[in-house]
């Protein structure tokens, strides 16, 4: 430990001091050097108890008990101790209320939660000091050799930076130590791509499951009619299982379901407009049931991929194309934004009715078919096919 002066600062004390793992730090500390000297033992003290791993003396506990705030999460930052050094794992609790306080979606609220412990888990981190970028790095890489997509690491580093953010926001820390920790690039790492269906399968689909058997607990017309809502309104699989018949109105000219800000993805109310004929039809399915009743039936999660697999299969839709593209339930929605793309007068409207933040999104989405781009270039007009003007020779000059 040594004491010195700051140009900048020259009524004040700094203490240059080791902590528990040699790194040096200088701090301010008065304009006295007795009570600077005396602050710079404290902090060796300190250091030193965690690094034998004892406890503080009484003294010395007091006198941390007696810091301001902003010191002590300093020293949590650190690994020695204060507000900050309570146990990550044990914060989660707080965190879930803070998350159902905000009225999100229950399974993104679960998963989100189970993931954040996972990964402290993982990185063996009890406190904010053991939370390293390297170790999240190496958890990343892990993951990679567990054949995880990019897509996926990506949503595993998101959710632990929303709870690392979250401690700030609580003045539970004073900074979120993996916050320059970049994301990595989902484009050279595809692994479920998504296609969109022709005309012809959109066909086959709703007529070979309209006339099927039951599968998971729904007949062959309510499956007909989810496939239908998902096609002509580009809901996703929860938004359709957050509706309730309060939630459409299915009168009048301009027929809309509105989906409530807890489920929809940017977590804002949207009201989607939906064709009338579908209107009408879905009108008269729900007639009889209550305003709380769902709008239609769902099964659960990873029944929904079996149920549409099954009702591809029967109608002779191929489930992964020759290009490895998947046509899962979230590829509904692909399809409803391409069929969108053809018929829509403006990109913004598309973007509207994709409900995107960004027009890339709704770029990602569009898959223009090679029928369509063949027509957008015959209807060029022909250039003619003339032939060069010759050039004049020059006149050489006497």
């Amino acid at each position: 430990m040594r004491l010195l002066r700051d140009s900048k600062s020259p009524n004040v004390w700094y203490v240059e001091w080791r902590d528990h793992r040699g790194n040096r730090h200088r701090w301010a500390g008065f304009a006295d050097r007795r009570s600077t000297e005396a602050l710079g033992h404290r902090l060796e003290t300190l250091a030193r108890c965690v690094l034998i791993g004892c406890k503080p003396d009484s003294d010395t506990a007091d006198w941390l008990a007696g810091l301001p705030f902003r010191t002590t999460q300093r020293l949590a930052a650190l690994g020695l101790g204060g507000r900050a050094e309570a146990d990550l794992v044990a914060q989660l609790v707080d965190y879930r209320r803070a998350l159902e306080a905000r009225e999100l979606s229950p399974v993104h609220v679960s998963w989100t939660v189970a993931t954040v412990e996972k990964m402290l888990t993982a990185i063996k981190a009890s406190t904010l000091a053991d939370v390293t970028p390297a170790r999240v790095v190496a958890y990343l890489a892990q993951l990679r050799e567990k054949r995880r997509s990019a897509a996926t690491r990506n949503r595993h580093l998101k959710a632990l930076k929303a709870y690392l953010n979250w401690l700030v926001r609580e003045e539970r820390s004073v900074a979120n130590p993996i916050a320059h920790v970049a994301a990595l690039n989902e484009e050279t790492d595809r692994r479920h791509d998504r296609r969109a269906l022709s005309e012809a399968e959109i066909s086959a689909l709703l007529a070979t499951t309209a006339s099927g058997p039951d599968r998971f607990g729904l007949s062959g017309s309510d499956r007909a009619m989810l496939y239908r809502l998902a096609l002509e309104t580009g809901l996703r699989l929860n938004e359709l299982r957050s509706l309730r018949v309060c939630d459409a109105e299915l009168g009048g000219d301009q027929p809309c379901l509105t989906v409530r800000a807890a489920f929809s993805k940017r977590r804002r109310m949207d009201r989607q407009p939906i064709p009338l004929v579908l209107a009408r039809e879905l009108a008269e399915r729900v007639a009889d049931r209550l305003p709380a009743a769902p709008l239609v039936a769902l099964p659960r999660q990873y029944q929904v991929i079996k149920m549409l697999r099954a009702d591809l299969a029967a109608a002779a839709v191929e489930y992964e194309d020759a290009s490895g593209r998947f046509a899962d339930f979230h590829a509904l929605r692909h399809t409803y934004i391409t069929r969108l793309s053809l018929v829509a007068d403006s990109f913004a409207t598309l973007q509207a009715l994709a409900r995107h933040s960004t027009p890339v999104l709704t770029a990602r989405y569009s898959h223009p078919r090679l029928s369509s781009l063949r027509s957008a270039v015959e209807s060029l007009t022909p250039l003619a096919a003339g032939h060069p003007a010759k050039r004049k020779p020059r006149r050489r000059s006497k």
